[in-house]
């Protein structure tokens, strides 16, 4: 945009609460992390930190500079007092001041158990008419999120636990007509053209994003992000697991610095982001921290935001500006759904497996079953074992080498014969990319002895992601006495010493010393 000096714009806008702190300026220090170090004396009266009134670019959840004109007015009527610090701020005369109170400041986990579900959450945010903060805040590709966080069979969680000290509204919020822009903002839009210029609308948003933040709150943030193994929770397919209330439970103990003493949760689960947001983030003792807070906040959520064309009167001006957000905002989704179909594919089409194969017999009776595991196997991908393949192509190419005990049927030349064995096979699911344990044609039925009518069974395991996919065999006898057999997956298959008895735990990350657990 050429219509105003933007070096000018932003040395008058700037600075403003971003994600990070209060000293945010678009495309000039996002990321620049200053210490706002305490007092022990409050100053005079300071203009409250720019917090309500800046745009927002919902297509990457951006913050862009402000729109709205704010004033200030000396005296004692538009002060607000910080209870930690004990520091004076005047608030603009255009803005509603409210506290917070401490009880609504509480932990919040959320698990994410693939790249859709947490690509999703900025989908909910601009469907929902807000914005989260924090690791929230700044949309982020789903391939970047995928390669971060989800290959290698892992999850994702993020913990928050705010400290809220006010929500800014423009006091004209609900009557959008009625706020007034500064003169920057007001002279970006009288330079757009009455007719669609697809290339020049865009730049306006570059600049000034697609929405106007109408309510905030505002505060600073203990936050954490982990990565978990996919095979912590708690399954029927593997050994051990425990379920997402628990892992909730042990995540708020970690944001809260009181480490679970649960060793299977601890060694399945590691910090990936472990810091503070807002004030001076050097300091790590919280109740110091809370006194920085307030010179040098962060932006925790968008309450409300209001769309640019709302705020204009020109008929012209908004519909070019209404067109221009929707084609912005539908090129994101496009784009963000590209990536997930190309995540999709390589799950589904490219990715082989590692596994391992193993059996259970009644070589020494049938009250002493052992077990036997086989060899690690590559899972060929679905291109080449998907589900509903030929009975001949599934045994050829999707094979694990060992055979288990049948009892198939045939009739031929007036003569019944039985199959002993078949191949123990995989499937992969078209959709999913997981696997499952297939033996075909093991078990068979006769349905007229005279006429030589029979029928022979196929038996499947369940799908699965990660763990054993398990087959109990229908058949008895013939002396090899195999009763069950599976793959496993995702997990390590172990028999003790004499093998009677198997188990098949989630993998592990290298402990990290400084988490180590500790009972209370």
């Amino acid at each position: 945009m050429k219509s105003f000096n933007l070096t000018e714009a932003r040395q008058v806008l700037c600075p403003m609460v971003g994600y990070q702190n209060a000293h945010y300026c678009p495309d000039v220090n996002e990321t620049t992390s200053e210490k706002s170090k305490g007092r022990s004396t409050p100053l005079p009266p300071l203009l409250l930190p720019r917090g309500v009134g800046m745009t927002i670019d919902i297509s990457t959840g951006k913050i862009t500079l402000p729109a709205l004109e704010l004033t200030y007015t000396d005296g004692t009527e538009k002060l607000w007092t910080d209870s930690y610090s004990k520091q004076s701020f005047i608030v603009p005369n255009e803005v509603l001041l409210t506290n917070v109170s401490t009880d609504e400041n509480k932990p919040k986990v959320s698990i994410f158990k693939t790249e859709v579900d947490l690509v999703n959450v900025w989908t909910r945010n601009a469907d929902g008419g807000y914005w989260t903060g924090g690791e929230f805040g700044l949309a982020k590709t789903a391939l970047n999120v995928y390669t971060d966080f989800f290959t290698e069979n892992q999850a994702t969680s993020i913990s928050q636990n705010p400290f809220s000290l006010y929500i800014l509204t423009m006091i004209s919020a609900n009557s959008p007509s009625s706020l007034v822009l500064n003169k920057y903002a007001k002279a970006a839009i009288d330079a757009l053209p009455q007719d669609y210029d697809e290339e020049i609308y865009k730049s306006f948003m570059d600049i000034w994003g697609t929405h106007i933040a109408v309510s905030t709150k505002i505060g600073g943030m203990k936050e954490q992000q982990a990565t978990l193994k996919n095979c912590i929770w708690s399954s029927p397919y593997f050994t051990g697991g425990i379920s997402i209330d628990e892992i909730k439970k042990y995540l708020t103990e970690d944001l809260l610095s009181q480490t679970p003493c649960d060793s299977y949760y601890s060694s399945r689960r590691k910090l990936a982001i472990d810091h503070l947001v807002g004030g001076n983030i050097e300091i790590q003792d919280i109740e110091l921290w809370k006194q920085t807070i307030a010179l040098d906040p962060a932006l925790l959520k968008v309450l409300k935001y209001i769309p640019w064309y709302d705020a204009i009167s020109d008929i012209n001006i908004k519909k070019n500006l209404r067109k221009a957000m929707t084609t912005r905002i539908n090129a994101s989704n496009i784009a963000r759904m590209s990536e997930i179909d190309q995540i999709t594919a390589q799950r589904t089409g490219l990715l082989e497996r590692s596994a391992q194969y193993g059996v259970r017999t009644n070589y020494y009776g049938s009250d002493k079953p052992a077990y036997e595991i086989g060899d690690k196997i590559t899972l060929r991908d679905i291109r080449q074992c998907p589900d509903g393949l030929s009975r001949i192509d599934l045994e050829k190419y999707c094979n694990t080498g060992k055979n288990v005990t049948a009892c198939s049927l045939a009739y031929a030349n007036f003569e019944w014969t039985t199959t002993w064995d078949v191949p123990l096979c995989y499937e992969r699911n078209r959709t999913t990319g997981s696997f499952r344990t297939v033996a075909r044609r093991i078990a068979g039925e006769i349905l007229s002895e005279s006429e030589g009518k029979f029928r022979n069974y196929d038996i499947n395991g369940p799908w699965i992601e990660s763990g054993c996919s398990w087959l109990k065999i229908p058949c008895k006898g013939d002396g090899r006495g195999i009763t069950d057999a599976f793959i496993c997956a995702g997990c390590i298959p172990t028999t003790d010493r004499e093998k009677f008895f198997f188990s098949c735990p989630c993998p592990t990350y290298e402990m990290d010393e400084r988490l180590r657990p500790y009972c209370k």
